[in-house]
């Protein structure tokens, strides 16, 4: 599994198109920052192709809100058909809004399973690309991509039923998406979720 992040200068309905400062890629073992905005020719280029070469080779995708943002992003922007990647993305992000009927952000996951929480936002991230911090950016958006795989890479995640709701084990649903009917008390596998299932809750 392979997740990643991205960091922008703006937002999909946004015209032009604001650009893709950064994508981050991390396995265990595994880190990759790629920057896309005020970088050569040269360098776009070829790290381009390091990115395309990335998701293709990795046999599992790891995103939060990846297939409505991160995904489409990279659609848009780089003209590139990214529908194979999509079909092997886990993103709980689609979990919560196709199956709960509701959405929150990584944060609330992360806290809510009892793990590391990150400690920017988006809108930082766009400051830090402003000011040329390049650096600090792309740390940014590796711990992004680092949290995303430590989540998706846990054998249950639990979900509350209320956005931002509580974390009382009574308002926590676990279940498998393979079952007829979701239940509570069924743990959530994601390594047994397939991208086709998510989809057709849509």
């Amino acid at each position: 599994m392979l997740a990643f992040d991205i960091e922008t200068m703006g937002f999909l309905d946004t015209k032009p198109l604001p650009p893709i400062t950064c994508v981050c890629l991390y396995a265990p073992g595994v880190e990759h920052k790629l920057r896309f905005f005020k970088v050569s020719d040269e360098e776009f280029e070829i790290n381009k192709a390091t990115l395309f070469g990335l998701l293709d080779a990795a046999t599992c995708l790891a995103g939060f809100n990846a297939v409505y943002f991160d995904l489409e992003y990279i659609r848009v922007f780089f003209n590139v058909d990214v529908s194979a990647w999509v079909l092997k993305c886990k993103d709980p992000f689609m979990i919560a809004k196709h199956v709960l009927k509701s959405t929150c952000g990584l944060n609330f996951l992360l806290e809510l399973n009892g793990m590391q929480v990150k400690t920017g936002s988006g809108g930082e991230a766009v400051a830090l690309a402003e000011q040329e911090r390049w650096q600090e950016l792309l740390d940014y958006c590796l711990m992004d991509a680092r949290l995303t795989y430590d989540l998706c890479a846990l054998p249950a995640i639990a979900f509350s039923t209320h956005l931002r709701g509580s974390t009382d084990d009574a308002m926590l649903w676990h279940f498998r998406l393979s079952s007829a009917a979701p239940k509570p008390a069924c743990p959530l596998k994601l390594d047994e979720i397939t991208p086709t299932v998510i989809y057709r809750l849509c």
